[in-house]
């Protein structure tokens, strides 16, 4: 070391020391508890993901209908086949969507052409066995007049009036009794106890539905104070008819029709104003194309579905029968898209009907009357032949062994 003179000789020393210093230093640091594991989560115990916070692993969430929701937010099950949600279900807690996947990837939009905005997400699905559990069954006089006796849920049962499965539930037209002329028969109506609120998408899978003379059954919804909180009939004819009729009713004249609207349907030409108060509350109605929309040919084809779009810049309904090849495959996974779905058979857009000021929140509706207001006023130009007066028809139970509807389920998406 003597050819490096003693100013080498310190230097070399203070450069070990240094060395010697700075190993002690980080064997100190990494042998604390809880260090930095390579993937930068913490080594704490207890923690079991691979890749720490800052890759969460997806989780597979249950939707309100009881199957694993699919990592998009759709069901794996058919609407046919799920089971409702639990009304004693706990709410989502903020800023959370019922029915979707715990991914950090995007839930695909239910899009539609006519704004409110998305994306939509399964809210509600009455279904199976316990779709009776989110409805009440009116049991007091019928509004339009026809000639029933609305029962009670109680009774409705005892009379086998109302029956569910894994696949359906039913309601019926008493088909048993006998009557005297002009005596009610005994029918169904149901309201849902949640009402649907604006920016809504309801989707009808329906099997089978009333058909035949003194029939006027429908499918539609009712907002507070009718008709100030608006009517919309997606599926109402009466008698023996084939086709659907799409209608909506409103408390003054300042919702119409639109001029030229880019729709399948066609403008029923009786009324153009939506107005109750106006030309004996017809309404302003479209009629379906389809053949097989409503009635013996709905039936024949097994049925259909009727999706309802209840936005602020439009209501809209779309059909497709069970008997075609057209039904969207988003609608059978529970991921809905309106930007495949094509013109609907009918729209109402805010342009020429102002949606929020005239419809509230809407109380869903199934009910089969018989005659009344419609069914019983143009009984004399569609069902004369078979008896003089719809009061006379409806004495015989084997007229009404067609009178049933069959609902697979009914499905609410909302933002």
């Amino acid at each position: 070391m003597t050819w490096l003179g003693v100013g080498g000789a310190v230097f070399l020393l203070a450069l070990v020391v240094g060395i010697v210093f700075a190993t002690k230093s980080f064997s100190a640091g990494s042998s604390s508890a809880g260090s930095s594991s390579p993937t930068g989560g913490s080594s704490d115990s207890g923690s079991g993901s691979i890749g720490g916070g800052d890759n969460p692993t997806t989780e597979l969430a249950m939707d309100p209908t009881g199957s694993p929701a699919l990592s998009d937010g759709s069901s794996s099950g058919s609407p046919s086949a799920t089971a409702p949600a639990s009304r004693g279900s706990p709410a989502p807690s903020a800023g959370s969507s019922q029915g979707s996947s715990k991914s950090t990837a995007a839930t695909p939009a239910a899009s539609q052409p006519a704004g409110g905005g998305g994306p939509y997400k399964l809210v509600t699905t009455y279904a199976g066995n316990t779709f009776f559990d989110g409805w009440t069954f009116w049991d007091t006089a019928d509004p339009t007049h026809g000639q029933v006796t609305y029962l009670s849920s109680t009774a409705a049962t005892s009379n086998k009036l109302i029956s569910t499965s894994a696949k359906s539930a039913i309601m019926r037209v008493d088909n048993t009794t006998k009557l005297a002329s002009g005596a009610p028969r005994n029918s169904i109506r149901i309201d849902s106890k949640d009402a649907v609120k604006i920016n809504s998408l309801i989707v009808a899978d329906i099997l089978h539905m009333p058909t035949g003379c003194a029939t006027w059954p429908a499918w539609w919804s009712n907002g507070p104070n009718w008709p100030a909180g608006g009517e919309i009939d997606i599926v109402e004819q009466v008698h023996e008819a084939t086709v659907n009729q799409y209608t909506l009713h409103v408390n003054d004249s300042g919702c119409k029709r639109a001029s030229s609207p880019d729709i399948t349907g066609t403008a029923v030409a009786a009324n153009d104003d939506c107005n109750a108060h106006n030309k004996g509350n017809t309404g302003c109605s479209y009629s379906e194309t389809a053949s097989n929309s409503y009635g013996a040919p709905f039936n024949k084809a097994g049925g259909g579905v009727f999706a309802t779009l209840f936005s602020s810049d439009a209501i809209s309904v779309w059909f497709w029968s069970h008997g075609g090849t057209d039904l969207p495959k988003n609608i059978a996974s529970g991921a809905p898209d309106m930007s495949t779905w094509g013109k609907p058979s009918a729209t109402w857009p805010k342009s020429s009907c102002d949606i929020g000021k005239y419809f509230q929140d809407q109380t869903l509706i199934f009910d089969t009357t018989l005659c009344g207001d419609w069914a019983g006023a143009v009984w004399p130009s569609e069902c004369s032949s078979k008896a003089p007066t719809c009061a006379d028809y409806v004495a015989d139970p084997t007229h009404f062994n067609d009178a049933w509807w069959e609902v697979a389920s009914i499905k609410v998406y909302s933002i």
